[in-house]
């Protein structure tokens, strides 16, 4: 009997424990969608406790932090001219996969505008992502979420216009309308839920009709479709470095030294990098070329290739 109720006070203070551990990240996610600059929540604040304040700086080169959220890592403390040093780094290669993809891509056959425009969104979010984790400035938080909303927009319009030999009209109209509300929509509110709730919705739709892409090219070619591993591995990058990267704002003090923001963006960017190269794939496979997708070990980076047959 004894043991028996020391095994049941160790389940409840366990239960205890995960509740709580649960209400904080639910309140933090909470506040974290309904976060404006006025309010001036960062998951930083939050987590106060989790790092060491004396550490980071309110203010800087670029002045004082007023985005509505500020990250794990401690501000201005490698150089007075980075506030998030290594956030800011692991950003720049987003711009470099985008602009090399594309002018190897475009030297492999791929001459389709679209594709010139939904790889420059890949390359402004990483341009707007090095200006917000540089000055922690929330006109700089702008130029990181808004090119994020419009690559999605781009990607969208470009899965909706897979197998169409020219580009119908209300869809592009439809595209461009929706980017432009939620730009217009964001900018006036400045409610952070409108940007990560419309980028998920933007996001899960185009998943579903790439989706039904895949699956019909994995009927023809089975374990040999090219396009089902691109998926694979580009969604697995992307989710296992968001699972990182929402543990480290979770748990600040435990996990904020091992950089795993940074890492987000290395294998979230990349992630993403795939999954445009995915679209470009799956053209190519429709306009009846020979697609395929290379490694250009020079500079390594992936790109597609298509050959006319």
């Amino acid at each position: 009997p004894a043991c028996f109720s020391i095994i049941q006070r160790y389940e409840m203070e366990l239960a205890t424990k995960i509740g709580s551990i649960a209400s904080n990240v639910f309140t933090d996610i909470l506040a974290f969608l309904l976060s404006t600059p006025q309010d001036g929540y960062s998951v930083s604040d939050a987590h106060m406790k989790h790092i060491n304040p004396s550490r980071s700086r309110s203010l800087g080169f670029w002045g004082p932090v007023d985005a509505s959220m500020d990250w794990c890592e401690p501000n201005y403390t490698i150089t007075p001219y980075v506030a998030e040093f290594w956030n800011t780094i692991s950003s720049v290669p987003m711009f470099t996969w985008s602009l090399v993809g594309w002018y190897l891509s475009y030297r492999a056959g791929v001459k389709e505008g679209r594709f010139k425009v939904l790889l420059a969104s890949l390359g402004l979010i990483g341009i707007g992502s090095v200006c917000f984790h540089g000055t922690l400035r929330y006109s700089a938080q702008l130029l990181d979420e808004m090119p994020m909303m419009w690559a999605s927009f781009c990607s969208l319009f470009c899965a909706l216009e897979i197998a169409n030999a020219r580009p119908r009209t209300h869809v592009l109209v439809g595209c461009f309308a929706g980017m432009l509300l939620q730009t217009i929509c964001y900018t006036v509110l400045q409610w952070y839920g409108i940007f990560i709730t419309g980028y998920i919705l933007v996001m899960t739709v185009q998943i579903v009709i790439v989706g039904r892409h895949i699956a019909n090219d994995f009927k023809v070619k089975r374990w040999s479709s090219q396009c089902f591993w691109l998926a694979l591995i580009g969604l697995l990058l992307i989710v296992s470095s968001c699972i990182l990267w929402v543990l480290e704002n979770a748990f600040c003090q435990q996990l904020g030294k091992f950089k795993l923001h940074a890492v987000w963006h290395l294998f979230g960017g990349y992630g993403l990098f795939l999954l445009d190269l995915l679209l470009v794939l799956l053209r190519g496979e429709y306009k009846k070329k020979e697609s395929n997708l290379k490694f250009s070990a020079e500079v390594g980076c992936h790109f597609v290739e298509w050959v006319d047959v």
